[in-house]
């Protein structure tokens, strides 16, 4: 036990001795005091208006974000984790000059100066390096300067001498004394951002802005893991050209599989390529120009300074150069212009945009559904919004949104609400595993909130009389699958995942070098990480936060988002049958992702950007999602659900899943048929010649062989699935209380 404390000690004092030292510039604060109070929401800035165009998965995101940096002249970024060695362009053999790093090392080298805020993780918990991303960057050019925070300062000591005391005084974990936890997860004192009370918590922002002009938000972070396009392909191996590769090194993940290890080196892959899929990535951030960036250089510039005054307790400033208000004012319009031409030189075939929306006489409004005058007003934490004006409880939205739905029954409106959340958390291993606490506590408290647990909002439903609650709301996961090939052949098919896309190649056409076992299915669940609302085809809410305690009480994880309503550029449309004034932001951005879901929108090239990097309206496929209140809409979207989820459970056996009730049913249904990589099972002979890898087929229930499977998989379109409300719905406790689950650490996991 003695050596158990001490290597905690040497562990945590290491950390705390590393703190910068690299004395940094503060930013001028040239915005003066601003009226938070009188805000809408209490939020930090007034509402605003500007430039706003969605960005749905990371291929369009990051391709945007390359081209704002070309040329640039100033850049403030701030992410919860930041990959130096990201490429912003793929493949990456052909587009070298597009990693990030050496990106802002020709940035820097031309004058521009570059500050950069990341998330100081807890190394214990996470593995996210931030240490190298600092050093990285800060070693590329005296123009770069990144700050990491906040600093951890638990001493291992304190640790050692509280978590003895309770266990001498507490007859487990579970029951020790609160203050003594406290200190154990580094949450002892204030909450406040620049207190001890941050153990829990993370800087989650993602944000970047460039020259004071444009600025990029939302839910990806610019790092490992977040590139990829609308197909969203697991296999990345090309026997026929190397040189194809797609998601080098790190980039390659799957964090069911394995966490990310070992960052610093962007090239390091536990994960064999050959054998196991990646885990794909669903997300959508925002550009934005205009008089809406100059909050977004003031959110920057708060935080910047706070963390600058903290580390080295002062208040020196820099006299302002510029007047930041009128620059953004002056050149907005000139930078999304200078933006589409860039798009342009690298895409010459791409038809004019008047001609992308179907309306050859709009030369006027060129731009009209991707960017257009609007009401913006950003949102960061500690805003009444987020917590239903009741500061002391968690957040209500649950609480707001059920009577609204029991209004609807009883009006016997038509109130559809479509919510996606992933199917798991983005944690490695078998649920079952003892180390897969965690994973479960997230979904258990997921479950309590949806539909178990005597407070949920299906069951407050059901006791205000509505007898259907499915009618009204309604949840989905997403799912993919592809091929991993062994032979070379048409590189063409190198990933089958345009196969469920619109207009793609038919899956049971495509073909084969070999049997299963030599041309391998794989599937994995396709991680949502998108944090955004749409309603009403009117109103977006896009950001960092998710729908949880630690985004919304505000006094958590540090978040920001961005409210666009109004739209300068309204559309005619139809809601339940009747004429309807949309805004085009928000009803682009809902129908695009609609479609991706539903596999209606044509495959996605890594290479090039093309017409799906823009919003698509007045075709046949969005006709079909233009409506959500209709009939026809909705049997399209539960049908195809429905569909989806039948194949994958037979082919795959994935879970979550309803056929799985009880932790008996799930040994039965997955445990008997599947391994995983990285276990001692791996590594037993005897187990792989009665188990396959995890992600792969289920072989026993097809007799007829790849053939067979291939006939299966063909029904896939898109990658909605039901999500299985079932799951372990007979079980007491998913996620049973110990020292990593208890009433102190409940916070951590909502």
């Amino acid at each position: 036990m003695d050596r158990f404390f001490q290597k905690i000690e040497e562990k945590v004092d290491r950390s705390g001795q590393k703190v910068e030292q690299k004395l940094a510039q503060s930013i001028p604060d040239v915005f003066g005091k601003r009226a938070e109070d009188t805000n809408r929401y209490q939020s930090f800035a007034a509402e605003s208006s500007g430039l706003a165009r969605w960005h749905v998965d990371g291929a369009s995101y990051f391709w945007a974000l390359s081209t704002a940096i070309e040329g640039s002249r100033n850049h403030y970024c701030m992410d919860w984790w930041l990959s130096p060695e990201l490429y912003l362009h793929r493949p990456p053999s052909q587009n070298e000059r597009y990693r990030l790093d050496l990106m802002l090392k020709a940035a820097a080298e031309r004058g521009v100066q570059v500050r950069v805020m990341v998330y100081k993780e807890v190394p214990q918990a996470l593995t996210l390096n931030s240490e190298h991303t600092k050093n990285a960057l800060e070693a590329l050019h005296p123009n770069i300067k990144v700050f990491r925070h906040p600093d951890h300062i638990v001493t291992g000591s304190t640790i050692t001498s509280e978590f003895t005391t309770g266990l001498q005084n507490a007859l487990s974990l579970a029951k020790m004394p609160g203050e003594a936890l406290k200190v154990l997860f580094g949450t002892l004192g204030d909450t406040d951002i620049g207190g001890w009370g941050v153990g829990f918590w993370a800087h989650h922002d993602k944000m970047l802005v460039v020259d004071n002009r444009v600025a990029f938000m939302g839910g990806l972070d610019a790092c490992f893991g977040r590139w990829d396009t609308h197909d969203h392909a697991i296999a990345d191996v090309h026997p026929s050209n190397p040189d194809s590769l797609i998601f080098p090194g790190q980039d390659y993940n799957n964090a069911r599989v394995f966490d990310f290890e070992g960052v610093d080196k962007w090239d390091h892959n536990q994960l064999d390529r050959n054998l196991a899929p990646r885990m794909s990535w669903s997300d959508i951030s925002v550009s934005l120009a205009g008089p809406i960036v100059t909050n977004l250089v003031a959110h920057f510039v708060d935080r910047w300074n706070f963390i600058f005054g903290q580390k080295y307790n002062t208040e020196e400033a820099v006299p302002p150069n510029i007047d930041l208000l009128e620059e953004a004012k002056k050149k907005a319009v000139e930078v999304f212009d200078d933006i589409e031409q860039r798009f342009r030189k690298h895409m010459p075939n791409m038809p004019d945009i008047p001609n992308i929306f179907g309306d050859p006489d709009a030369v006027q409004e060129r731009r009209a559904n991707f960017s257009g005058s609007m009401n913006i007003q950003l949102v960061r934490s500690a805003s009444e919004w987020s917590h239903a004006y009741a500061p002391t409880g968690h957040n209500k939205i649950g609480a707001a949104l059920a009577p609204r739905i029991v209004r609807a029954h009883k009006n016997a409106e038509v109130f559809p609400v479509i919510v996606l959340i992933p199917a798991i958390p983005g944690f490695a291993g078998d649920l079952k595993a003892d180390d897969a606490l965690g994973t479960r506590a997230v979904m258990e408290f997921q479950y309590h909130s949806i539909n178990r647990g005597g407070h949920s909002i299906i069951e407050k439903l059901v006791e205000a009389g509505v007898t259907q609650p499915d009618k009204y709301i309604s949840f989905y996961n997403l799912r993919n699958c592809d091929r991993i090939r062994k032979y070379p052949g048409d590189p063409t098919f190198d990933s089958v995942a345009a196969s469920s896309t619109f207009n793609g190649p038919q899956l049971n056409q495509i073909p084969r070098e070999g049997s299963l076992e030599e041309e391998i299915d794989v599937s994995e669940e396709l991680y949502i990480h998108t944090k955004v609302l749409i309603a009403d085809d009117r109103r977006v809410i896009c950001g960092s936060a998710n729908l949880n305690d630690r985004s919304q009480l505000g006094d958590h994880d540090s978040e920001i988002v961005v409210v666009i309503d109004n739209a300068g550029n309204p559309i005619q449309t139809q809601m339940g049958g009747r004429s309807f004034t949309a805004n085009k932001f928000a009803a682009s951005l809902r129908r695009l992702l609609y479609r991706k879901h539903l596999g209606l929108l044509p495959s996605q090239r890594a290479d090039l950007p093309d017409g799906n990097f823009h919003p698509v309206v007045h075709s046949p496929a969005d006709r079909l999602v233009a409506d959500p209140l209709s009939h026809n809409f909705d049997q399209l979207w539960r049908g195809q659900a429905r569909t989806n989820t039948e194949v994958f459970s037979k082919v795959f056996h994935n879970v979550p899943n309803d056929a799985v009730r009880t932790w008996d049913q799930y040994n039965e249904f997955f445990t008997k048929y599947f391994y995983f990589p990285g276990t001692e099972e791996a590594n037993n002979p005897d187990i792989k010649a009665t188990k396959v890898m995890y992600g792969h087929v289920v072989k026993s229930e097809f007799p007829g062989g790849a053939g067979e499977v291939k006939q299966w998989l063909s029904r896939v379109r898109g990658s909605l699935v039901e999500m299985p409300l079932q799951f372990l719905a007979d079980v007491k406790d998913i996620a049973k209380e110990g020292l990593m689950l208890n009433n102190l650490t409940d916070d951590l996991y909502t």
